[in-house]
Formats: structure tokens, sequence, C-alpha cells
């Protein structure tokens, strides 16, 4: 069932000595969608819970996935992050794609996360422990496959998780790398079992030192004991020592262990994608350099890297600061048949025409920009503004020359 959010639109009325509110519409915010379904590798039923960007629903794209542990714990936290830092509207060239996100919700993480049976640690008990294997291939057999069935995805990966869920990412990459693209390790647990992991990865990494995937490992400035020896002390120097790359080392000023996984997930995934930001001088190059520097990420990644709408944005606006109208127009339309459901691209491709003085066909885009943004939930006033004003003085200007 989606997960909503209730916003209540209001006309206020004010009295000498009351406040009244009455409602005039109430709308439903839907951020995600749950899953539940019977995994034979676990023997029992399985929840997740999905979110896909707002461009999903206008355009044919397929996108990366983020798929975090804790799901029960870090959607709400995720969906924020990750939408500000790809498709937040102050945000001219986005620091991260667009993604995917698939918050994997716990029935037993003691038992799931854990890569050996441990009941005992210190003062600890998990008698559960031990269950990461099966739990790898409920993901690898049932989990993967079914988001990779019900939703456009890329073959593009990524693992993240926190504390315990951090452990079972590092065993996660150690054990199968290929599984996923790249790993984010949010204060993992490395001190499980007298600090196993680090051992077996000692192991590993003495026989082979490359590491096969990207893996960003945080801490807090403020984590101490078990966590400050098996990560800041273990792992990390362990992969200095053996001059391992391919991995960055993030550390979360003024946090400790609880506090830590929101801003490690917004520090981690801009330097997962360092390059991904698109350059000023690809943009001022033209439209041969700007797929130049798509072409490369697609290299990298590993997928098709297809236009994002903020390269579409970033030349638009070049080509019309530059009075070169009519290959603003060319691509302002490439961009309105990519994303279909975009206000920004139907408006600059109206101003692509009214430029060349073809006031009737800009007016319609004008007034589809108007349409689309008024029937997001959330319209942004920072463009529906300029839009309804360029639809008015083009209303204005049309009947004038009547």
């Amino acid at each position: 069932m989606p997960l909503r959010i209730c916003v209540l639109l209001t006309a206020i009325g004010m009295g000498i000595n009351t406040f009244a509110a009455t409602i005039v519409e109430t709308e439903t915010i839907e951020i995600g969608t749950k899953h539940t379904f019977r995994s034979e590798a676990l023997g029992e039923d399985r929840s997740v819970v999905v979110h896909f960007p707002e461009s999903y629903e206008s355009s044919h794209l397929q996108y990366p996935v983020l798929y975090f542990l804790d799901g029960d714990y870090f959607f709400y936290q995720t969906v924020a992050a990750v939408q500000f830092l790809s498709e937040c509207g102050y945000l001219q060239t986005p620091p991260v794609p667009e993604l995917i996100l698939v918050g994997i919700v716990n029935v037993d993480r003691n038992r799931d996360y854990t890569p050996t049976h441990a009941p005992e640690q210190k003062t600890l008990r998990f008698p559960t422990s031990g269950g990461a294997d099966l739990f790898h291939d409920y993901l690898k057999t049932e989990l993967i496959p079914f988001i990779d069935e019900h939703y456009r995805t890329q073959p593009y990966r990524i693992l993240s998780g926190w504390s315990l869920g951090g452990l079972f990412t590092v065993h996660t990459l150690m054990t199968d790398p290929n599984l996923f693209s790249a790993y984010i390790a949010v204060s993992p647990s490395m001190w499980w079992n007298s600090q196993e992991p680090v051992k077996e990865a000692r192991t590993l990494w003495q026989k082979d030192s490359n590491l096969d995937r990207p893996l960003i490992i945080t801490q807090g400035s403020l984590e101490g004991g078990d966590i400050n020896a098996s990560v800041r002390k273990g792992l990390v120097a362990l992969l200095r020592d053996y001059s391992i790359t391919g991995w960055d080392f993030i550390e979360i000023p003024n946090e400790g262990h609880s506090f830590v996984p929101y801003k490690a997930l917004y520090e981690a995934l801009p330097q997962l994608f360092s390059d991904w930001i698109l350059p000023a001088d690809s943009v001022a190059a033209g439209s041969d350099a700007v797929k130049a520097h798509y072409a490369t990420l697609s290299q990298k990644y590993g997928y098709e890297v297809d236009l994002p709408e903020a390269a579409y944005f970033a030349q638009v606006t070049n080509l019309l600061g530059n009075k070169s109208y009519a290959d603003a127009e060319v691509l302002s339309r490439e961009w309105t048949e990519a994303f279909t459901g975009s206000a920004k691209a139907h408006y600059y491709l109206g101003r692509c025409l009214e430029s060349q003085n073809r006031l009737e066909e800009a007016l319609s885009y004008f007034s589809k920009a108007c349409e689309l943004e008024d029937s997001r939930i959330l319209p942004d006033a920072e463009w529906n503004l300029p839009y309804k004003a360029s639809l008015e003085q083009l209303k204005t200007k049309l009947e004038q020359d009547k």
C-alpha cells in the first residue's frame, strides 16, 4: 500500500478575537509503495518500501537503485536526503543521479546482518545471529529480481547499511562483490565476534588487493570504543596498509553512533558520484562536450547514462543567453520528448518560440507548463510564478496585436 502524507489547503478568516481555518481541499501525497511477499529463501513474509523519483512518471528513463537496510528506521530520512541531492529545484546541477530507493524492512536484523553465530558479545546477546548468508540469498534470488521486474531499473545498484547493517554491507562486498555496483558502510560493526570480519578482510586482501567495487566507509567523530577500534583502526587502517584503491573514508563531525546515519548517507552519495555534476565549461563548449561528459560517466558506472533534465536545462539556458534561439528550440524539443511531464521543458520551449516571434506556438507551451506545474501535489512557486506571468503577458500581447 502507498505511504501517504496528508496536506490541508486552507482559507483563513480572522475576527477581532478569533482565528478560524476552513479546509477547502485535502490532497494525499504518496511518497512510497510497500510490497510484502513470501521469501522462500528465508521462509517468512518480507516487506520493502519503494520510492522513485518524480521524473519517473514524466519520462521513460531507467534509474539506478539504492538498496538500504533498516528501511523501517530510515525510509523517510533516505527519501529526504536523496530527493534534495538529486531533485531539488534550487540545485541547477544536482551532485547525484536520480535513484529508485528500496528500503528493506527488518524482521530480525540481529539474525540477518551477522555473518556468524556468536550469541554472546561482551554484555550483548545475539541468540539468533549468523543468518547473513541466507539474507544474501534473499536479496540475490528474490528481492533484486522482483525490483528489476516491476520497475525501470538500470544495472547499477548500491547497498547501504548502518551498524550491523554496515557489517552486512562489508560482508557482501567481501563474499559477493558483483551483487552490487557500490557499497556504503555507515559505522559498520566490524567488532563482530572479536573483529572476525577485519581478520577475514586481511586474509582476503593479502591474496588480492583489488577491491572490485567502490566502498564508502563513514564514522562519526564521537564514535569511540569498539567502533573506532574496528573501523578507523581496523578496516580503514587495513585498506591503507595494503594500498587498496577505490574506497573512501568520511568522518562525520560531532556525531556519535546513533545520530550518524542521515548525515553519513548525505555525505557519502556525493562522494560516490564525485564526477557527476555537469561542468560549466562542457555546457559552454556545446552539445558534443555535454554528450562526451555523460559518455564518460556511462563507461565508468557501467550503464548508459541518459541526459538528465538538469543537462537540458543548463544547455538551453546557455543557448538562450547567447541568442542561439533555433538551436535552443531543437534541444528544448528533445527535452519535452524525454521528459513529457516536465513543466520546465515546456516553458523553455515556449521561451525559444517566443524569442523567434512564433507567439501562438509559444502560448500553447506556456499554457502546458502552467497546467503541468499546477497538477503537481507541491507546485514549485519559484517556477510557477514566471510560468503564469509569461502566459499572461503573451496573452495580453496577442490581444493587443489583433
